[in-house]
């Protein structure tokens, strides 16, 4: 398996790995390696992490430290601590992409950084295969940063190559623009890779649709990032959200799970709070400081700072279980790319897991899960007042939450992680 981060929380990537490993397959995982944590690791039985340790060409030439503070300076905003009460301007966004020559800039240093960071990882993982005498029968490349090394190695070895697209990779988001040079280039290559693959997955039906009909190949295989069912926990005073935060019993708990991350219409439903006055509304993940500190002014120009609380990150197997004591999760995700237009979120799975209806973005792949087993409503995520009507039509109107609520518990056998691991050995036994 390869996979082009440091690999400390890829809740898909390890569900992959200990299904397979759990069915009588050896999975190595190579990822990168960075300072303050291990190089190698052994997950679980037969489920062995490599994280290789390289120095880029650009980072030799420049020095790690005067290369990191350059990208600090491009990328970072400087942002302030968040004020402790409401000011008389609203407040500014530092993480939206305003200025031309800001966007040029960080796309220049982000394709320098990339192409020398691929690079070392692809001559440092055939290195390390060489090393070890290590031989696939299977190369599975996680996204198309990786399906290049993935496309050598399985014509090297004679290996079959599974490419695993975690999102609509040539449509994602990022923080800046990119030229339409790059978006062709970046087409051309999925297009040359995709069809050598002798299988293909990803995350949403949509997504499975564009990939088929953009590069005229077979339909890809679906494999949802749904969450275990088996491992959640009962609910305690230990994944109590109500506890843990001191939330008051006469407000409603509107959760989001997942990474805290611009883009993702949570300044949105941070603004939608002020309209509906009995909620408290928890984040449950973790994010860069910084924007977090945004969020909080966010809440504080608003006026709701004392019912919006930061909780976690927790670990991937623990979140539905404080899902479950939440009453209404939401997925507020932006239309800022075809990527997150047809994303289909774990954090969807994860609340219907945990027992709660859901109110999300009126995206194609979240309408089917949500409105075809009638177990919430959608709503525009550029509108705070739309995301406060869906709130309040759901808890004043207890008859209709209680549908939904038991509507979910119909459907908790239907959206988990075990169905999809079924789906997943299938096509690797079929390969063999």
């Amino acid at each position: 398996m390869l996979v082009f981060n440091y690999f400390e929380n890829d809740s898909r990537v390890l569900k992959e790995a200990f299904t397979l490993a759990e069915n009588g397959y050896d999975i190595h995982i190579f990822s990168l390696w960075r300072e303050g944590i291990p190089k190698t690791e052994t997950l679980k039985e037969n489920v062995y992490l490599t994280r290789l340790d390289f120095t880029p060409f650009h980072r030799r030439v420049m020095g790690t430290k005067n290369f990191q503070k350059l990208k600090t300076l491009v990328y970072k905003k400087k942002v302030a601590k968040p004020s402790s009460g409401n000011g008389n301007n609203k407040i500014a966004n530092p993480y939206k992409n305003h200025k031309k020559s800001l966007s040029t800039l960080r796309f220049t240093l982000n394709v320098i950084n990339k192409f020398f960071n691929y690079k070392g990882y692809y001559y440092r993982t055939k290195q390390n295969l060489k090393q070890t005498g290590l031989v696939p029968n299977f190369v599975h490349a996680h996204d198309l940063n990786t399906l290049p090394l993935g496309s050598k190695i399985s014509r090297k070895y004679k290996a079959k190559l599974i490419y695993d697209s975690h999102e609509l990779y040539t449509h994602k988001n990022r923080p800046f623009t990119t030229p339409k040079w790059f978006d062709k280039v970046e087409t051309r290559i999925e297009q040359k890779h995709i069809r050598k693959c002798d299988k293909v997955i990803t995350v949403s039906q949509s997504i499975v649709d564009y990939l088929a009909e953009t590069y005229s190949i077979a339909k890809p295989t679906l494999i949802m990032n749904a969450p275990f069912m088996k491992k959640k926990m009962p609910l305690s005073d230990e994944n109590n959200l109500r506890v843990k935060l001191n939330i008051a019993d006469d407000k409603k708990v509107v959760i989001y799970s997942g990474g805290i991350a611009f883009n993702r219409g949570l300044d949105k439903v941070i603004e939608s709070i002020k309209y509906v006055p009995n909620v408290h509304l928890v984040f449950l993940g973790g994010g860069d400081k910084g924007f977090k500190n945004y969020l909080q002014s966010v809440a504080n120009y608003n006026e709701v700072a004392d019912r919006f609380d930061f909780f976690g990150p927790v670990q991937s197997f623990e979140v539905t279980s404080f899902v479950q004591s939440a009453d209404l999760g939401v997925a507020p995700i932006e239309n800022v790319c075809l990527s997150y237009y047809f994303c289909a979120p774990n954090k969807v799975f994860e609340y219907i897991q945990g027992g709660i209806p859901v109110i999300a973005s009126a995206f194609p792949d979240m309408e089917l899960v949500i409105k075809s087993n009638d177990i919430g409503l959608t709503f525009d995520p550029e509108s705070p007042e739309d995301i406060a009507e869906k709130i309040n039509f759901m808890f004043n109107n207890p008859s209709e939450f209680e549908k939904y609520k038991e509507n979910v518990s119909k459907i908790s056998d239907k959206y988990k992680w075990e169905n999809e691991a079924k789906t997943l050995i299938s096509l690797y036994q079929d390969l063999s």
